[in-house]
């Protein structure tokens, strides 16, 4: 039998002692359980370090950041990168919650298409107690079709018409090898957001 390739967790944290909890089970409890999850502290001031720490799995990887770089930082991404172990590297964020079966059909579908470097799935709305609100990203996401060819995706996300859920990524680990992290992202969006308002 071949073994299951081994699959790198990203889930940083700063304030999120409210879902950390939620988010971390998601992962320990998945159906494809060969897997490492690195829990990346950005200098949190609540106790989300202690919570992370509570939990008591050799699967888990511990980063601790001097400072908070930002939620969307490359720095942050960058970090948890040099931890990784694993063939694919699959985020998330403190807030959010896999599906029990995520793991295991991201990767069926990466290990059935080796020619991808990466994939996206499909994310649903929850409210803050669980509830589904019968919302998903590619619905709500305006100008963009699941339908569209490459071509077409790649013209509206040179547009601004950003499909791709960070958290519905899952990517090769061998494609971040020769790549320079952006470490200016968060400012670089502010600032288009910004302009996109003006």
């Amino acid at each position: 039998m071949k073994k299951q390739p081994l699959v790198s967790v990203f889930l940083p944290y700063y304030n999120d002692a409210k879902y950390l909890p939620i988010a971390i089970e998601s992962v320990l409890n998945q159906t494809y359980q060969n897997f490492e999850l690195i829990l990346c502290n950005h200098a949190t001031t609540d106790n989300c370090r202690e919570i992370a720490h509570s939990y008591n799995d050799s699967r888990i990887k511990h980063v601790d950041m001097e400072r908070n770089e930002g939620a969307g930082g490359g720095l942050v991404f960058e970090a948890m990168l040099k931890a990784a172990s694993g063939k694919y590297i699959k985020t998330l964020c403190a807030d959010d919650m896999l599906c029990p079966n995520c793991l295991e059909i991201m990767v069926g579908y990466m290990e059935s298409h080796t020619n991808i470097d990466f994939a996206f799935g499909d994310v649903e709305y929850i409210d803050e107690n669980g509830r589904d609100l019968h919302e998903d990203w590619f619905h709500q996401r305006i100008g963009f079709d699941i339908k569209d060819k490459e071509p077409d995706l790649i013209r509206k996300y040179s547009m601004g018409i950003s499909m791709l859920p960070y958290i519905g990524n899952i990517s090769k680990r061998e494609i971040f090898n020769d790549i320079q992290i952006e470490k200016t992202f968060v400012n670089v969006t502010l600032v288009a957001i910004a302009l996109c308002w003006a």
